[in-house]
C-alpha cells in the first residue's frame, strides 16, 4: 500500500536520492528544503509559522534529514546550528503532533558516541557524548524525539549514520576532495591513521526506507561494522590516477577510530550493507570522470 512521506532536506546528498527512490517505489512524496530547487517545496524548518501553517495533510511518515551536517561549520556557526538542528527538529516534531503524523525517522549521527569512542564497535546503548556543538545538537534531536514519543505518542526511529559516501556527495568531504586533487595533481594527506566506518549511499537509502515501515522505537546504527583508514583511501585514489601522496603534519592530537555494531539493525530491520567498500569507492571515483 502506498504511503505519503514528507522528506525534509530533500535537496541534500541523501534527500535527493531518497525522494527519487520513494517515488520509484510508488510512494507519494513531499520534499521540502530551504533551497529553492524544483521539485521540492521551499520550507525553512526554523520558521515556526511556515512549518505549522496547516499545509501538511494525510502524511504517514516524516523522514527528517534537514540539518547542519558539517561539524566544523557547526562550530563556527553556533546560532544557525542550534536553530536548524535543535529548534528546527522541535518544529518538525510539533508538526507531527499537530498534523497527526504517526511516525518520524530522524537522521542522527555516529558522532553522538564521540569522535573517538572508548569502546569499539559502538552499540546503541553506549553512553552518548557532548563533545562539540554538532554532537550536542544531534543528541538534543534524539532526546526531543524521545520526549514527543513519551508525551504525544509519536513513534520514531533514530538512525545513527556513520560515514556515508557515494556519487553526488559534496567534494568538501574527504573522498571527493581527494578525488578532485588526483584529477589535477598529487594527493595531500593529513591524519592518515584515522579510520572510519564508511557506508555507501545505496545502503543508507535502503536503511531509511526500511525504517519508515518499522514499528521499532529507538536508535539504530547505520554502518558496516568495518573500518578503513584515510590513508588507504588516499592510496587507492592516487593509484587510480597515477599520482603521488604528499603527507602533511597531522596537527590533530592523534588518530581517531569509528566502527558500528550493526547487530541491532539486522535484528530489527533485516538490514545489512550490500556494497563492498572498494566497489563503492570505485563507483564514486567514476562519477567524477
Amino acid at each position: 500500500m502506498s504511503v505519503k512521506v514528507l522528506v525534509t532536506g530533500a535537496e541534500g546528498f541523501i534527500g535527493k536520492r531518497l525522494t527519487s527512490l520513494l517515488l520509484d517505489n510508488g510512494e507519494t512524496v513531499i520534499g521540502v528544503d530551504r533551497v529553492n530547487t524544483h521539485p521540492s517545496q521551499v520550507l525553512d524548518i526554523t520558521d515556526v509559522e511556515a512549518v505549522l501553517g496547516g499545509w501538511a495533510k494525510d502524511i504517514d511518515c516524516i523522514v527528517h534529514l534537514a540539518a547542519i551536517a558539517a561539524p566544523r561549520y557547526a562550530e563556527t556557526h553556533p546560532a544557525e546550528t542550534w536553530a536548524v538542528n535543535v529548534a528546527g527538529t522541535h518544529n518538525v516534531l510539533r508538526l507531527a503532533e499537530k498534523a497527526n503524523i504517526p511516525k518520524v525517522v530522524f537522521m542522527s549521527s555516529a558522532h553522538v558516541y564521540g569522535i573517538s569512542p572508548r569502546v569499539l564497535p559502538s552499540r546503541e546503548d553506549d553512553p552518548l557524548s557532548l563533545l562539540d556543538l554538532y554532537t550536542t545538537s544531534k543528541v538534543m534531536g534524539e532526546k526531543l524525539c524521545e520526549l514527543f514519543y513519551t508525551n504525544h505518542g509519536i513513534s520514531y526511529t533514530t538512525l545513527r549514520l556513520f560515514n556515508s559516501y557515494g556519487p553526488g556527495q559534496s567534494p568538501d568531504y574527504f573522498m571527493g576532495a581527494k578525488i578532485r586533487q588526483a584529477i589535477t595533481g598529487d594527493v595531500t594527506l593529513r591524519g592518515g591513521g584515522v579510520t572510519k566506518d564508511w557506508v555507501y549511499i545505496d545502503d543508507v537509502l535502503d536503511a531509511i526506507v526500511r525504517a519508515t515501515k518499522t514499528a521499532y522505537v529507538g536508535p539504530l546504527n547505520v554502518g558496516t561494522g568495518m573500518e578503513h583508514s584515510l590513508e588507504s583511501i588516499a592510496q587507492h585514489v592516487a593509484k587510480r590516477f597515477g599520482r603521488a601522496i604528499i603527507h602533511e603534519p597531522d596537527g590533530n592530537g592523534g588518530p581517531t577510530h569509528m566502527r558500528a555494531d550493526i547487530s541491532r539493525i539486522w535484528r530489527v530491520l533485516g538490514w545489512r550493507p550490500s556494497t563492498a567498500f572498494w566497489d563503492g569507492l570505485d563507483r564514486t571515483i567514476e562519477s567524477y570522470l
